[in-house]
């Protein structure tokens, strides 16, 4: 037998300073089927929205010990502080549409409370759940602004036009229809 141990240098996920992975949603939607701009021209509109979320950019090392909330220390406050960097941009892309961004997206925490999962897998659905779902203890880095509770939520029901909830499902229901038309 062997009993030689070989020891090396620790080693560390690490990414450039700023650099970021983007999460982009699109949807593009014909709107006049039966009028044409053009001989093979159809009109469509096109909307998207880009999510940006940071890379660490120092090495640390990874600390697996489980908390009370099943999840490494290292990634406690930067899920709080990633959630709230979304909210931020997605509130002001809101504002940009005429729409009171953060009502909306308290609307959206509510919705997410009232969610039930489903058995069939549906993508769309657990990205909305795991971004919008509220967690019950609250973290010194969370921020408070996007904290809502069960009564508040009938007033954010009434003054968001939108639901971003049924937005992106209709969206994934239409795509999903579409790869079922194509796959026949």
């Amino acid at each position: 037998e062997n009993s030689t141990v070989l020891n090396r240098k620790r080693r560390y996920l690490n990414f450039p300073n700023k650099a970021s992975v983007v999460m982009s949603f699109s949807l593009l939607k014909g709107i006049a089927r039966d009028y044409r701009v053009g001989p093979t021209t159809n009109v469509i509109t096109f909307h998207e929205l880009d999510v940006l979320f940071p890379l660490p950019h120092e090495p640390s090392p990874l600390d697996l010990t489980q908390t009370a909330l099943g999840q490494p220390p290292i990634f406690q406050n930067t899920i709080s502080r990633h959630r709230r960097d979304v909210f931020s941009q997605l509130e002001d892309v809101l504002y940009l549409h005429g729409v009171d961004g953060r009502t909306c997206i308290l609307k959206a925490l509510c919705e997410a409370r009232q969610t039930i999962p489903q058995e069939v897998e549906n993508l769309m659905l657990d990205l909305l759940l795991v971004i919008f779902r509220q967690t019950e203890n609250t973290e010194k880095d969370d921020d408070t602004r996007y904290h809502v509770s069960e009564t508040e939520c009938n007033t954010f029901v009434k003054n968001c036009p939108l639901s971003i909830f049924d937005m992106a499902m209709d969206w994934a229901e239409q795509y999903y229809n579409e790869l079922r038309i194509k796959s026949i």
